[in-house]
C-alpha cells in the first residue's frame, strides 16, 4: 500500500498512535463529552472504538509490503495464539483466559503491528509530529479527573469510570511526553500551532497538572514512573548548554505547584493521595498489602513448576488473576525457559533501541514509551495486553544491525534527524517504495 498523501500518511499513523496508547485515548476523547466510561460489557461505542482501531491495523499490515524480517517477527505474536488453543487442548484455558486472548487479539496484536508499520515505513518522525494534539487531549482527560478528585470525590474509580491507578499513570506517561517534546523542540518537527514561546509556556504549565494527577490520585507506580521520566530525560539537560535552561524552568515549575500544594494541604483527596504514596516507604504497610500477597501466592506456584510454567493463559486460571508483575508473570505462565527467551528478545530489542537513540533523537520518544510499559508492568497489568511494550518490541524486532550501521556511517550526529539520513542515503537506507531497507 503506497502512501503518498500527506494527509493519508498523517491518517494512518494516528492510528498506529492509537493502538500504541490503548483505550487511553478512548477513555480522554469520551470524556471530554461528560460520559463515564462503564466497561466494554455496557458500552457499544467502546466496542465499535476497539474494533475499528485494530482492525484498520491489521488491514494497514496486510496491505503493505513486507520482506523476510517482517514476516519473521510475526512468529511471536503467532506462537501465543498457538498456546492459547493449545491450553485450550489441555484444557487449562477458562473464561479469564478467553479475557486476556481477547485482549491481546484487539489490543496487542495490533499494537506489534503498527509497531512493525512505522519501523518499515520510517515514519517516526511523522508520530513525533503527532505527539503534541495526544498531549492535550490526555492533559484534559487528567484535568476533568483532578476537579473530581479535588471536589472531595476521590474514589477507587475516577470521574470517567476509570480507576485511579490508570488516571495516575496517564499523568505519569503524559508527563514523559511533554516534557521530552520541551527538551526537545528545537530537534523535533511540530505543528506551526505548536511552536513558538506561547505553546511553551502551556506546555511547562502542563507538566505541573500532569505530574500533580500523579499525587492527586496517588499511584505508587505512576511515582515511581514520574521519578525514573525525570531522571533520564531531564537529568541530561544539564550537561547540554542548550538545554540547561529547561532543567531551571522546571525547577520553578515545581516550586510553584509545591507551592499550590500547599494551599491545598487540607484537601482530602490530596490527603489521601500522598498518604498512599507514602506507603511505598513502608515496609510494614507494604507487608499487609493484597498484591503482596498475591506475590507470596504466585511465589509458591512458581516453586511447583518452575521448568515449564502453567500455560501463558493458563497461569490466569491457577492463579485466578494476572499477578501484577512482568517477571513473576512470565515464571508463572512459561516458567525459567519463558523468562529466559523473553529476555533475550527484550535484549535485543533494547540494544537496537540504544543504538537508534544515539543516531537519531526522534527515537528518544521510546525511552518515554519503555519506561511507562516496564513501570506499569512492574506494579499492574499483564505483559500480554500491554500496548506500549508490544508496539516498542514491533518496532524494534524486525530492524536489522547493517540499515543502522549504514545510518550510523551515513552521519554520526546525535541531532540529525533520521529522514535527512534516509534523503542523503537514499539508495542504501530506503527502497524506491519509501520503506527502510532491512537487509
Amino acid at each position: 500500500m503506497k502512501i503518498t498523501h500527506k494527509y493519508t500518511n498523517l491518517f494512518v499513523t494516528t492510528i498506529c498512535i492509537l493502538n500504541c496508547v490503548g483505550s487511553i485515548a478512548f477513555f480522554s476523547l469520551y470524556s471530554l463529552f461528560g460520559y463515564t466510561y462503564t466497561g466494554a460489557e455496557n458500552s457499544s461505542i467502546y466496542i465499535i472504538y476497539t474494533v475499528a482501531v485494530s482492525l484498520i491495523a491489521y488491514l494497514m499490515f496486510l496491505f503493505s509490503k513486507q520482506n523476510n524480517r517482517t514476516l519473521l517477527a510475526l512468529l511471536l505474536p503467532i506462537l501465543i495464539i498457538f498456546f492459547y488453543f493449545f491450553d485450550i487442548m489441555l484444557g487449562k484455558a477458562g473464561s479469564t483466559s478467553a479475557y486476556f486472548f481477547r485482549t491481546f487479539l484487539l489490543w496487542t496484536f495490533p499494537a506489534y503491528l503498527a509497531g512493525i508499520y512505522i519501523f518499515k515505513r520510517n515514519n517516526i518522525q511523522v508520530l513525533i509530529k503527532l505527539l503534541d494534539p495526544f498531549i492535550i487531549l490526555f492533559t484534559l482527560y487528567i484535568i476533568r479527573n483532578a476537579i473530581f478528585f479535588l471536589g472531595g470525590n476521590w474514589s477507587v474509580y475516577t470521574a470517567t469510570g476509570t480507576t485511579y491507578q490508570q488516571v495516575s499513570y496517564v499523568g505519569a506517561f503524559t508527563f514523559g511526553l511533554n516534557l521530552l517534546m520541551i527538551i526537545n523542540a528545537r530537534e523535533y518537527e511540530r505543528f506551526k500551532l505548536f511552536r513558538g514561546n506561547t505553546y511553551q509556556f502551556i506546555s511547562y504549565c502542563m507538566l505541573t497538572i500532569q505530574a500533580g494527577m500523579v499525587f492527586i490520585a496517588g499511584g505508587r507506580g505512576a511515582f515511581i514512573e514520574l521519578i525514573a521520566l525525570v531522571v533520564l530525560l531531564l537529568l541530561p539537560s544539564l550537561f547540554h548548554h542548550r538545554k540547561r535552561g529547561h532543567f531551571w524552568s522546571l525547577v520553578l515549575i515545581i516550586v510553584a505547584g509545591l507551592l499550590i500544594f500547599q494551599l491545598l494541604d487540607d484537601n482530602s483527596a490530596l490527603v489521601s493521595g500522598i498518604s498512599r504514596l507514602k506507603r511505598i516507604f513502608s515496609i510494614s504497610e507494604l507487608a499487609d498489602e493484597s498484591r503482596y500477597t498475591l506475590y507470596a501466592n504466585a511465589f509458591n506456584y512458581i516453586k511447583e513448576n518452575f521448568i515449564l510454567g502453567y500455560g501463558i493463559f493458563g497461569q490466569y486460571e491457577v492463579i485466578g488473576r494476572n499477578v501484577h508483575n512482568i517477571f513473576l508473570e512470565i515464571l508463572l505462565g512459561s516458567g525459567i525457559i519463558g523468562l529466559l527467551l523473553f529476555s533475550l528478545l527484550f535484549l535485543g530489542a533494547l540494544r537496537k533501541h540504544i543504538f537508534f537513540r544515539k543516531i537519531d533523537i526522534t527515537h528518544r520518544f521510546f525511552d518515554v514509551l519503555l519506561i511507562s510499559a516496564l513501570v506499569n508492568l512492574m506494579f499492574s497489568g499483564t505483559w500480554i495486553a500491554s500496548n506500549q511494550l508490544w508496539f516498542y518490541l514491533g518496532y524494534f524486532i524486525p530492524s536489522s544491525y547493517s540499515s543502522l550501521k549504514q545510518l550510523h556511517k551515513s552521519k554520526n550526529n546525535t541531532y540529525t534527524s533520521l529522514v535527512e539520513i534516509n534523503d542523503s542515503n537514499r539508495k542504501h537506507t530506503i527502497k524506491p517504495d519509501g520503506e527502510v531497507n532491512n537487509g
